[in-house]
């Protein structure tokens, strides 16, 4: 019985220990588990744990809820950490918003190998504007480097072929012409050089005719002109205020006036903020359309117009002088008076006169006319030829 007693004892004794061993062991985990979820270090360190989890490749999709494998908050390519996903209050102006971190802004990409050719192209053709041997010096050499990295660069070519029109070399201009046309018959499939290259092709026809004229050699003239043309009147120039600016001219000269003053009148809309602005030869021939339709009022705007652009504009003299003198054909003007108009005659006609008389030029049937216009105009001033 004593022994029955013992063993009792003890085995009660033992389920004590037993129980409290287990109350202590409920109370840690319950305390362990509140205070990790306190801690925001601690949760940081089981993100990270379970992000290197070799486990974690295990995962099926949606198995995983961790910040950084939602899809509407990315983790920074970087480092790896997901960016912030409270929404800033849009009430607080320094909030930094959704997304948004302290780290510095990503620079931008850096510009490519077309886009500095590009710019390089861009400068060469500002600096061509300017017109002088320094500019013109710098662009070439701008231009010999854009061909060295791109020997096919059209854009590079034709400032060099600009350069050398402007520069009046036009046999460098036709070379460079001549290699930018071999290079568009060597695409698959050929091409045609633009609107830029059919009007300088026109503009060194126009040179060898004006050269041929010099020389009285008509029948030349009358081929180069109808060369000119061809480019002028390419499909790829028909908006290239300049192609149709001198294909205008050439049809004036032609005697076809009224489409003449109709493509002059297209270069003029087309290129009046820009290439044509002050350019003195559109309204000047312009002008001379409008006189040739008895349009006595729009030919004169014209002629003025053109004598502001370039005050030395001896063309410019002449067509006033015989837009004024025309008194048969024109017998009032605007309202200028008759001996205001007498006076602007003999004006534009001694101007002339000084032209011819400093270029050296001995056209005897010339100053004959030009004569008569002056006399004529005394008479009126004199009131022996007024009606």
């Amino acid at each position: 019985m004593m022994f029955t007693s013992k063993k009792l004892h003890w085995s009660v004794s033992l389920l004590w220990i037993l129980m409290s061993m287990l109350l202590i062991s409920g109370c840690s985990k319950k305390k362990k588990k509140t205070t990790a979820g306190k801690d925001p270090a601690a949760e940081k360190k089981d993100a990270d744990k379970k992000a290197t989890d070799p486990k974690s490749a295990d995962m099926k999709p949606g198995d995983d809820t961790s910040p950084g494998t939602d899809p509407a908050n990315p983790a920074d390519p970087k480092t790896g950490e997901p960016g912030k996903t409270d929404p800033a209050d849009p009430a607080d102006p320094t909030a930094a918003g959704p997304g948004k971190t302290d780290a510095p802004a990503t620079p931008g990409n850096e510009p490519t190998a077309a886009d500095k050719l590009r710019t390089m192209i861009a400068k060469a053709e500002l600096l061509a504007a300017k017109k002088t041997d320094e500019a013109y010096k710098e662009a070439l050499a701008l231009v010999s480097e854009i061909l060295k990295q791109d020997y096919s660069n059209f854009d590079a070519m034709m400032v060099m072929a600009t350069i050398y029109y402007q520069q009046e070399n036009m046999e460098k201009m036709r070379s460079v012409l001549d290699y930018i046309l071999a290079l568009h018959k060597k695409m698959n499939p050929p091409t045609e050089p633009g609107a830029m290259w059919q009007y300088m092709m026109g503009k060194y026809y126009i040179f060898l005719a004006d050269g041929a004229e010099s020389k009285g050699m008509n029948l030349s003239v009358i081929s180069y002109k109808a060369q000119a043309e061809k480019y002028f009147g390419h499909p790829s120039a028909a908006s290239h205020p300049e192609a149709i600016f001198s294909m205008g001219v050439l049809l004036l000269e032609r005697g076809e006036t009224n489409t003449a003053v109709e493509l002059l009148e297209k270069a003029e809309k087309l290129g009046g903020g820009n290439v044509l602005k002050k350019e003195w030869r559109l309204p000047l021939n312009l002008g001379a359309g409008y006189l040739l339709q008895k349009k006595a009022d729009a030919a004169l705007t014209k002629f003025e117009y053109a004598l502001n652009l370039n005050k030395t504009c001896d063309k410019c003299h002449y067509n006033l002088a015989l837009l004024y003198v025309s008194w048969d054909d024109f017998p009032q003007i605007g309202k200028i008076a008759d001996k205001v108009r007498a006076e602007k005659v003999i004006y534009h006609a001694k101007a002339y006169t000084e032209f011819l008389k400093k270029k050296k030029i001995t056209d005897r049937a010339l100053q004959i006319r030009i004569d008569s216009w002056m006399e004529l105009s005394r008479e009126r001033l004199a009131g022996k030829g007024s009606k």
